[in-house]
């Protein structure tokens, strides 16, 4: 094993100069709670020497971490540095970047101005600056009220030290940051990159990322590096993006998918697509021409904590629910009483890694809510309009209005100059078309009541230059959900 950067060999006690320290490298960073770690790719100096682009990367996600702290799971090591939020105070909801705000700092739920100021309302005047810099600043203001022949006495004066509730707040992005395009590029990629070696892809194929010069040293270059986001075409897809957070059990979570795909005309390509908070989701082009092996690898884990149940009272059915949920080897329990099984299963709960997440079941059940709702909505054309009435009592109670109608409409474009049997069999091929080993590699359409594939990385990359506007309005929309749940969670119900 040899470090990707240097090339010297990767081992735990270095003696010589072709030698380097071997180091656990977050694929996805810490400081975001990746928690895949490879020890296998790169050296410790040279993992030091990219920790400056790493922690810019991930500062771009501050209002998140800080809004789910209590809620995620926790970081491998270190220390959550990003207490304090910068962000603009508005009059209202509704107000764009450009209209009057002021500029203010959030921490640990207290908002104060950057500048302190003051408002005049008769006879009283109400000072808004943070505490240690509030009394000087009413002195400040006593004087300047003096040279204009007037008494700081003769007023009421109020002192405001948490502009909570003053007006609606709203958190930096890539707002003052002249470094955001290039910091999250360079972060992205580097996910990428790295996951491509950590899954055994050489790094001579990584030709879009990685320059190696005639020393066997690499430098990390991403400039010219094809970076796109996805944007969904087919229906599964829309379906299950606009509402990710209803379908998505382990909403939201971090996912990894590496693949080749090849073409007609012989050739290949070596793509890796990201997707963090299930929200901000790029391909990266790893490699155009792509001489490798197949490749098609999967990494998905959960960001938020996750109680763990408790079996001791669990009867025999219930309890085998739970081994095939964690699944748990039977096959190693020695226990020779139920009451000594039931302390097995719960140890080995205790053992599940909280970040653990299947996404083949996660893909499974979101198709298993999306079909019933289809279904339903494809009968009531069938039915008697009390029967329609009723159906439509049911979808709304147990999935939403919101989402039932959105399925609706979807399905309603889909299947418009379709006979009843063909639009069931279009929606239960859509359905079943959607695993694990496809997820982002394959989009799907329905031609003469099949189902065909085409490369959706390709496709999402033409999309965009052509669509920019739409993609520009699905991103916004993904961004508007997690916003949501960090700060306002009870509008996603």
């Amino acid at each position: 094993m040899r470090c990707y950067i240097c090339n010297k060999e990767l081992v735990d006690n270095p003696v010589g100069d072709d030698q380097c320290q071997t180091h656990g490298e977050h694929i996805i960073h810490n400081g975001i709670r990746g928690k895949l770690i490879s020890s296998k790719i790169l050296c410790k100096d040279c993992g030091a020497d990219y920790s400056k682009d790493d922690s810019a990367f991930c500062k771009i996600f501050a209002p998140f971490m800080v809004a789910l702290k209590d809620q995620l799971n926790p970081a491998d090591h270190g220390k959550d540095t990003y207490k304090t939020l910068p962000g603009s105070l508005f009059d209202s909801p509704t107000s764009n970047l450009d209209d009057p705000s002021r500029l203010v700092n959030a921490r640990n739920g207290v908002v104060t101005p950057v500048e302190p100021y003051h408002e005049i309302d008769g006879e009283k005047i109400t000072v808004y600056a943070e505490k240690h810099r509030i009394d000087q600043y009413v002195n400040v203001l006593a004087t300047q009220l003096k040279a204009e022949g007037k008494d700081i006495a003769d007023y009421t004066v109020e002192k405001v030290t948490n502009l909570h509730g003053k007006g609606y707040l709203a958190y930096f992005f890539s707002k003052g940051n002249s470094t955001f395009n290039d910091d999250f590029k360079k972060g992205i990629v580097k996910i990428a990159a790295e996951y491509a070696l950590h899954c055994g892809v050489p790094r001579e194929q990584l030709t879009e990322v990685l320059t190696i010069n005639k020393d066997g040293k690499a430098t990390f270059d991403c400039t010219n590096t094809k970076m796109f986001p996805f944007i969904p075409t087919s229906l599964f897809d829309v379906l299950y993006e606009n509402y990710r957070y209803f379908y998505e059990e382990g909403y939201p979570s971090h996912t990894l998918r590496l693949f080749s795909t090849s073409y007609d005309n012989g050739t290949a390509a070596l793509y890796c697509y990201v997707d963090l908070f299930s929200t901000f989701q790029y391909y990266v082009l790893l490699n155009g021409d792509y001489k490798g092996d197949e490749v098609n690898e999967t990494y998905a884990q959960r960001l938020l904590k996750v109680e763990k149940p408790d079996v001791s009272v669990c009867d025999p059915s219930d309890l085998n629910i739970f081994i095939r949920e964690y699944g748990i080897d039977m096959s190693q329990c020695t226990a020779t009483s139920y009451a000594e099984q039931l302390r097995y299963v719960q140890e080995c709960i205790r053992k599940y890694p909280p970040q653990a997440y299947d996404l083949s079941a996660a893909l499974k059940n979101a198709c298993a809510k999306l079909q019933s709702i289809a279904i339903a909505a494809l009968c009531k054309k069938k039915v008697s309009a009390e029967l329609d009435n009723m159906l439509d009592g049911l979808l709304n109670d147990a999935y939403g209005k919101k989402v039932v109608g959105q399925v609706e409409k979807q399905l309603a474009e889909l299947t418009k100059n379709m006979e009843f049997a063909e639009a069931m069999r279009t929606v239960n091929a859509f359905t079943e078309s959607v695993k694990q080993e496809y997820y982002r590699k394959f989009g799907f359409d329905v031609i003469d009541g099949e189902v065909s594939n085409f490369s959706l990385p390709d496709y999402s990359m033409k999309f965009f230059v052509e669509h920019k506007n739409v993609a520009e309005v699905y991103t916004n929309a993904k961004f508007s959900h997690l916003g949501c749940l960090c700060y306002k969670p009870e509008t996603l119900k």
